[in-house]
């Protein structure tokens, strides 16, 4: 009965009318983003310049399913691309719609598709370029799929994922350079073939108006979902982050001798671009969390990891999840790479600028900021037997604290935000620590002073701050 129960639950979502939530979220973009138009009677968007350029470059055409958002229509713009797709929730785009975009930003250098590897899509793009040739246009497709966690040699083979986000920033700015259509082709070919990403789902993602699926347990994850929900390789309990982050790196990157996937097969000396992709509704925080074990993997195995970014590119609705994007920048043509994905492109959700990861310089020494020394105070001493029964007392109250953390946190979170007990935790484990070797517990009034000072530095908060002035105070006093 419970499991019938779970399985009815309707997911909260920020919509109306669940049919009408492609529609309304084109007209959001629309609204927000003038450098954005769309093709009357059709759901198909395009540079709002298209007849300023589609003389003189490559038109570059996407899409796919809607849910993926900002892909694909937050990726138009100069430097990017020049027209997308947007199917239905998940669903491939029409022939109708695709080859309409086709129509209005292809000019005499032609047009090149770029196109996720599933199904739907090959088909669908696939028919459009067809029809297109037979129409005159000069037309090239692209199929990316660079998911790791498949294996080559499946039905349908490799799915395409975040990486996509690659092939159109460099294929933009090859195009937007004046190259060929062959030239652009070539360098999205090689983009398409230098990347590998992989992912982890804690939730798998709900559409909108349907059920929340149960697939995983409460306690569960699953590595190398797709941006769909399809199932992924493994189910397993949830991991510390690092050790997640360890295994999605090990298979992209390493060869399937050394427990890899073989797609990239990178060595000591390749250079990557990293790409940590929020699949819905992850945290920044957490984010940051994964790329510092995603940079510290590849740097110890002698891999330089020489761009990277954090955010949201091709999210899978509200799957609690994330994925791993390497891009291989070394070897042939890696400078022309370099320089594409650098140069600036309009389109209003790519990154302005990735990040140049570097070592992190000497952290600023305590004597830049630390509190002036305080002149020689004269403190009252306690027989040792006293100061003994204290610190016992201190770390005895510590360990209550810790003990009660959820319970902190449970009568926090019905008045406030519910981060008191792990508030009270921080700074009952800093001053236990401190029990050990700094504390003066044989002059109590020193003692008090020495652990405000612990408190103001580790437990922040209006606690951290109440306690700071309590025991100050109470310092102060018994001096």
């Amino acid at each position: 009965f419970f499991r019938t129960l779970s399985i009815c639950t309707m997911a909260k979502r920020l919509i109306n009318n669940p049919s009408d939530f492609v529609e309304e979220m084109l007209q959001g973009i629309l609204a927000l983003h003038p450098g954005v138009a769309r093709l009357e009677g059709v759901n198909a968007l395009v540079r709002s310049d298209y007849e300023q350029v589609k003389a003189t470059q490559v038109a570059l055409l996407s899409g796919g399913g809607s849910g993926h958002e900002p892909a694909h229509a937050g990726y138009i713009g100069a430097g990017m691309l020049s027209a997308v797709a947007p199917g239905g929730v998940f669903a491939s785009p029409g022939v109708a719609q695709i080859l309409s975009a086709l129509r209005v930003v292809t000019g005499p250098p032609g047009c090149l598709l770029i196109v996720k590897n599933y199904t739907g899509d090959r088909i669908n793009f696939g028919l459009a370029a067809e029809q297109a040739r037979a129409e005159g246009y000069n037309v090239r497709m692209v199929v990316v799929g660079e998911d790791c966690a498949l294996d080559e040699g499946g039905t349908a083979g490799r799915r395409g994922l975040a990486g996509t986000a690659f092939v159109h920033k460099i294929a933009g700015a090859a195009a937007a350079a004046g190259c060929t259509l062959d030239e652009v082709t070539a360098q999205a070919e090689h983009v398409a073939r230098s990347i590998g990403t992989m992912g982890v789902g804690l939730s798998v993602c709900t559409l909108p108006g349907k059920p929340t699926p149960d697939r995983l347990g409460p306690n569960e994850m699953e590595l190398g979902l797709g941006i769909h929900g399809e199932p992924g390789v493994r189910k397993c309990e949830v991991q510390p982050v690092d050790q997640i982050v360890d295994q999605l790196v090990t298979t992209i990157a390493k060869s399937k001798e050394e427990g890899g996937s073989g797609y990239l097969s990178l060595s000591s000396g390749d250079s990557v671009c990293l790409m940590v992709a929020n699949l819905g509704s992850v945290p920044y925080s957490e984010l940051f969390i994964v790329a510092r074990r995603a940079i510290q993997q590849c740097e110890a195995a002698g891999i330089s990891v020489i761009r990277s970014t954090v955010g949201t590119f091709m999210p899978a609705l509200d799957m609690n999840g994330m994925s791993i994007t390497l891009l291989k920048a070394s070897g042939p043509g890696a400078d022309v790479m370099l320089q594409r994905l650098d140069a600036p492109t309009a389109a209003p959700y790519w990154p302005s600028r990735m990040s140049v990861p570097r070592e992190c310089p000497p952290a600023v020494p305590k004597g830049k900021f630390a509190a002036p020394e305080q002149s020689a105070l004269q403190y009252a001493s306690i027989p040792q037997e006293a100061a003994d029964a204290i610190k016992a007392l201190v770390l005895s109250v510590c360990a209550a604290l810790v003990a009660a953390e959820a319970k902190l946190s449970e009568w926090d979170g019905a008045v406030g935000d519910g981060d008191c007990g792990d508030t009270f935790r921080r700074g009952a484990d800093a001053v236990a620590a401190a029990c050990q070797s700094n504390y003066v517990f044989t002059k109590p009034a020193q003692l008090l002073t020495q652990i405000a000072d612990t408190i103001a530095s580790v437990m922040g908060a209006t606690s951290g701050v109440m306690l700071d002035i309590f025991f100050r105070a109470a310092g102060a006093a018994l001096h």
